[in-house]
């Protein structure tokens, strides 16, 4: 039996702020990337997808609950070029050395002295539910805390809960701009289509079949 909605496993995770904040950009991952033609898997096989892409591009991320029974991925804050290519090295993500802790007291820091320029935070949100335009944009401090804030995993009852028919991959991202240390604004609209960004993060080639 497949459990419903608003079980046990939405009180195992977080909730992603919902409709979710106004994004810079977004877009609509191709089911076919995450569900073979004609197949239904679970929401945990898709879960899988969507954390090896992650993985395969240095991302950190937590999992929240969105309305439906779906879920959604947040990845870790990053810096990136004028062009939306992710800086490389150290210079990423934030704190820059990629061998400290990660935590978020750390991270927080690390925000307040990083160098100005461009930053953005990309969710995987997974749903089968509409949703409309959150004319409040993400601020600083949630898009600073959403990537360490969820959980590290899905709960078990999503490996029985179904990708079904309905069900839509979207791709959101946030990005900002860090003018000094006291002023850093949310870019609505962004500069770059979503698309863009999924290319020059990596993630687009990490979702191409035979990865």
């Amino acid at each position: 039996m497949t459990p419903e909605p608003g079980s046990q496993a939405e009180a195992e995770l977080p909730s992603f702020p919902w409709p979710p904040p106004a994004p810079s950009s977004r877009d609509e991952i191709d089911r076919r990337l995450v569900a073979a033609a004609g197949s239904e898997p679970s929401l945990r096989a898709v879960a899988d997808k969507l954390e090896a892409a992650l993985k395969r591009t240095h991302y950190e991320y937590s999992f929240y609950s969105v309305p439906g029974g779906g879920f959604a991925l947040a990845a870790r804050l990053e810096r990136i070029t004028d062009d939306g290519t992710a800086m490389g090295g150290d210079t990423r993500f934030l704190p820059p050395d990629a061998k400290a802790r990660f935590d978020l007291s750390g991270y927080l820091k690390a925000l307040f002295f990083a160098p100005p320029g461009y930053y953005r935070m990309i969710a995987l949100v997974v749903t089968d539910q509409p949703f409309g335009r959150n004319e409040k944009a993400l601020d600083q401090a949630t898009a600073e805390k959403l990537p360490v804030a969820g959980a590290t995993m899905l709960p078990q009852e999503f490996s029985t809960r179904p990708f079904g028919p309905n069900f839509r991959v979207w791709a959101l991202v946030y990005e900002f701009n860090k003018v000094d240390a006291a002023n850093v604004q949310p870019v609505v609209p962004g500069r770059l289509p979503a698309l863009t960004h999924m290319t020059r993060s990596g993630l687009a080639s990490a979702f191409e079949p035979g990865r």
